[in-house]
């Protein structure tokens, strides 16, 4: 009889400690109800280290007049201690829904006095969709200049939602899917005299048959940036289609790499969640769920990955299991019938040599659960000069707050601090009674990395391993021995011959031979 091989993968990306700062939560603000943050794709925290500033938007709070199509951009500049706000739109015709904001200075001097909340997004009149809503204002509620872009009068009708990006020349994109629902559109506002004007360009994708979500990234000159639509291509395989741009968006290439194949799988498909970055070097950084798509294959759970992109290739590096499934508006843990997701976020650094992953999931060895319960919220940060990583970090666990982390955003942009990085991040708190109840939004301190924690390779642990598989060939149980030099935290992950993972886990082992 004829062995059955396996191979074994060890890598230790953890490390058995981190300097982590204390989390804490603040109190931001609140909406009239939960309408305002149940997207994930919205960019609706950003922090900006030339304003030293910290911003959320969302729908004003609930004790405010004028009822929830008002959008209040709220704003730190101590870091989340404390809050201050400005209001935007005139209620009277419009009601704005899922905004995007961000705190610009259109000089480009950095000034917090001449500085403007940009805010973009879809709004309704009648219960109607209608057009795209853009407002910008200074924050002492002078200057403002609020413009309706309305669909009956647009030349690519969009229903515009997700990925709002600001560059160093003070140009600030959000894309959106065309109301034909198959094309995207992202939507450009520049700077002139009394305030921001938009212009859209609308995206034909070669290949698509159906799109199921959408995301943005540009560098941080503005120059590089990437147009992500995820849906099914001829085959049915849920997969990335990517359009380029060298020159500020000017001019648009879409990509050729086939995104189909994946060592691992038969059939990736790439879905629940996905956001991305663009690093110091211009290259893509996807952030995205992916697991095995095809029904005659015993189902593999899903996986988070870094899909790095180039004009010249691609690779899928892994960052960590998913341990849940979301929650689905009709489960049982859904709130008020509201299901939600991992929220899976990506950011950089703002110089781009650090990019980041944010993600909400259940510690499995607090919440014996299959769904998503019980959010902690993880981080993972790489750094694209050393290849060095941070391993994966769950910044809840063992808090006040763990398993407590509903409706996350974090900010595309990480926050530069004395040491490292800070990952701006909100979590929300619905109503106990009705989803249109008001709700609550709160700042998380401590999302951090410092510089020292990149300090996880990209090749294999220190460790000596030997495989013993009996009875052989081997079908349910497989003896792995490792032993390690130091105590560490290790994945381990078990593959068969044809390349598919059948076994996975995450667990401390201790100095010596480990069973």
């Amino acid at each position: 009889m004829k062995n059955h091989l396996l191979s074994v993968l060890v890598t230790a990306f953890l490390l058995t400690s981190f300097a982590q700062a204390q989390i804490t939560k603040t109190l931001i603000g609140s909406s009239y109800n939960m309408y305002s943050v149940l997207n994930t794709s919205n960019n609706a925290v950003h922090s900006s280290d030339e304003l030293g500033t910290i911003s959320f938007t969302h729908r004003q709070n609930a004790d405010l007049t004028d009822g929830s199509g008002v959008i209040q951009m709220s704003y730190s500049t101590d870091g989340g201690a404390t809050w201050d706000y400005v209001l935007t739109h005139d209620p009277t015709t419009q009601i704005n829904r899922f905004p995007s904001g961000v705190i610009v200075d259109p000089s480009g001097a950095g000034d917090l006095a001449n500085a403007q909340a940009v805010v973009v997004g879809p709004t309704l009149i009648n219960d109607n969709w209608v057009g795209v809503f853009t407002n910008n204002i200074a924050l002492d509620n002078s200057e403002g200049r609020e413009n309706l872009i309305l669909d009956s009068e647009s030349t690519y009708p969009s229903f515009t939602l997700s990925s709002m990006m600001l560059d160093d020349n003070n140009v600030v994109r959000v894309c959106g899917s065309n109301n034909n629902e198959i094309d995207l559109v992202i939507t450009t506002g520049t700077y002139e005299n009394d305030g921001y004007y938009w212009t859209q360009q609308n995206f034909v994708t070669e290949g698509l048959v159906e799109l199921y979500d959408y995301s943005m990234a540009f560098s941080k000159d503005g120059n590089t940036g990437y147009l992500i639509a995820q849906g099914t291509d001829a085959n049915g395989q849920l997969v990335p289609f990517i359009h380029h741009t060298i020159d500020a968006g000017v001019t648009w290439v879409q990509m050729s790499h086939d995104f189909t194949s994946i060592e691992g799988y038969v059939a990736p498909a790439y879905n629940g969640g996905i956001d991305c970055a663009v690093d110091a070097n211009g290259t893509l950084h996807m952030i995205s769920s992916i697991f095995e798509q095809i029904d005659s294959a015993e189902e593999i759970n899903p996986k988070l990955y870094d899909i790095t992109v180039n004009t010249s290739s691609w690779s899928a590096n892994y960052i960590a299991n998913i341990n849940t499934e979301e929650v689905l508006d009709e489960n049982n843990a859904a709130i008020h019938e509201n299901g939600y997701n991992h929220r899976i976020q990506a950011a950089r650094s703002n110089d781009g040599s650090k990019v980041f992953a944010v993600w909400t999931d259940v510690n499995l060895e607090e919440f014996d659960v299959e769904s998503l319960e019980y959010p902690d919220i993880y981080a993972y940060g790489i750094d694209i000069n050393t290849g060095l990583s941070t391993g994966i970090k769950n910044f809840t666990e063992a808090t006040n707050y763990e398993g407590d982390n509903f409706w996350m955003f974090t900010s595309p942009v990480a926050a530069t601090t004395d040491d490292g990085y800070a990952l701006p991040t909100t979590t929300s708190v619905a109503d106990a009674e009705s989803d249109l109840a008001a709700m609550e939004h709160y700042y998380v301190s401590g999302i951090e990395f410092n510089d020292d924690d990149f300090i996880v390779g990209l090749e294999e642990f220190n460790a000596q391993i030997s495989v013993n598989s009996f009875p052989n060939p081997a079908t349910t149980i497989a003896n792995i021995e490792i032993s390690l030099e130091n105590s560490a935290d290790i994945a381990v992950s078990l593959t068969n011959t044809l390349g598919q993972e059948v076994y996975s886990s995450v667990n401390n082992f201790k100095t010596g031979l480990n069973t």
